[in-house]
């Protein structure tokens, strides 16, 4: 190495000295002193102070008010709407029971509709309704008994008092006019407008007791014409009834003989109808049939026949 080569030592020394930063010195600064006791029991207090509420001030007098009316409640709304019934569909006993049942409830709410099949009638509950009432009339309902059998039985046909035939030759007597009574005697003939009268007045009184007092055993007991005789004077007042034939029903015999008591008599008797003991003398000759058809007891006939001693 040359001597012009080697670099002076000291002008580095002093480059190096040149380029050192001075040393940094630390400054003291003022710290934060610790708080003392003192000033912690100060800021307790001053928190304490702002937690606690703040008392309440002494109420004053109240002032008084009218009292202001109350306003009516408002009707609720049902919500509710009456939903009919959707029709099930049929799955046996149970389904049907359910729409029977809730048919039966709203059958008297609808009424029936015009040209319905017979099950939507099931369903509403109409015919199971009408069995209902049909039941309760026929236990309700007793069958006729006794008297009013025979009251039941329609009025008796018309021409009761003619006989099934001719009784003997007809008389030409030409002052009594023809009639559609036909008696038992020439005599009941002759003074027709006078035994007309006291026989349709037994026979009035004969069917009102025959249909209030008989029964059908009493109908079907009689099996042969009862026969009365009842005695008038010149006046036309009755004096005695005798009985000449019995039916066979006591009940029948009765009828007739309270019939003639209640009947046999006239205002206006003539008085060539007397016999020769001076007495009028009628016979009342009575029949009772009981009709049947299929269907059970169709009518009741009672027939009078009279005739003039």
């Amino acid at each position: 190495m040359t001597k012009s080569q080697e670099r002076p030592k000291e002008p580095v020394a002093l480059a190096e000295k040149a380029t050192e930063k001075p040393p940094l010195v630390a400054k003291k600064s003022a710290l934060p002193k610790p708080p003392t006791q003192q000033a912690k029991s100060v800021k307790k207090a001053q928190a304490l102070e702002e937690k606690r509420p703040e008392q309440s001030k002494p109420p004053g007098p109240l002032a008084m008010k009218s009292p202001e009316p109350e306003a009516p409640p408002r009707p609720q709304r049902s919500m509710d709407k009456e939903i009919e019934p959707l029709p099930e569909s049929r799955t046996g006993d149970t389904a049907q029971s359910k729409r029977q049942a809730s048919g039966a409830a709203d059958a008297a709410k609808r009424a029936p509709q015009l040209f319905v099949r017979p099950e939507e009638l099931l369903s509403q509950g109409w015919i199971q309704e009408a069995e209902k009432n049909r039941e309760k009339e026929e236990k309700e309902r007793q069958p006729p008994s006794g008297s009013d059998i025979v009251a039941m039985a329609p009025s008796p046909a018309p021409n009761l008092f003619s006989m099934p035939g001719e009784a003997g030759t007809p008389d030409d007597l030409p002052d009594i006019q023809q009639g559609n009574l036909t008696f038992l005697n020439t005599k009941a003939h002759r003074f027709a407008p006078f035994v007309r009268r006291v026989a349709l007045r037994v026979f009035q009184h004969l069917i009102i007791l025959q249909r209030k007092n008989l029964n059908i055993n009493d109908v079907v007991a009689a099996r042969e014409m009862s026969t009365i005789e009842a005695k008038l004077d010149d006046k036309g007042i009755l004096k005695g009834l005798v009985i000449q034939t019995r039916s066979g029903s006591y009940a029948i015999d009765s009828a007739l003989l309270k019939a003639c008591e209640n009947g046999a008599w006239d205002e206006n008797p003539p008085p060539e109808a007397h016999a020769e003991d001076g007495l009028i003398h009628f016979v009342f000759r009575s029949n009772i049939n009981a009709q049947y058809d299929d269907l059970g007891l169709r009518s009741v006939l009672t027939t009078l026949q009279v005739g003039l001693i």
